[in-house]
């Protein structure tokens, strides 16, 4: 359940990140992708400065983003999981190239990586 002073009237999104959704990307449930669209909006405000925490529950989030409290409620423990994820750098191994998986000495072929 979303405390009402952490909903806001816009749909939260991060087309950097998420360019398809939440919901689609993955990383996070049906319930997860719902609250992090409908209080995200507010929550990205609050971390950032941009509007002063007005209740309890507004309080609690930023006490957990700066890391004085744990994650307790499930929109905190989200918001955290959505924070950890565009924090962190990620690899991304491809099999395409350009040209420097392949040596003079021969090719790169994907059976040879996955035996």
């Amino acid at each position: 359940m979303l405390d009402k002073s952490l909903v806001s009237g816009k749909a939260f999104r991060d087309d950097k990140n998420f360019p398809h959704g939440f919901s689609r990307s993955g990383n996070f449930s049906r319930n997860e992708s719902d609250l992090l669209t409908r209080g995200g909006c507010c929550a990205n405000s609050l971390i950032a400065g941009e509007i002063e925490p007005k209740g309890k529950a507004q309080k609690q989030l930023i006490a957990v983003c700066r890391g004085e409290r744990d994650a307790e409620t499930e929109f905190e423990k989200v918001w955290m999981k959505y924070s950890d994820f565009i924090g962190r750098k990620r690899c991304v191994f491809s099999f395409a190239s350009s040209g420097n998986l392949a040596s003079s000495e021969g090719r790169v072929y994907a059976k040879d990586l996955l035996s």
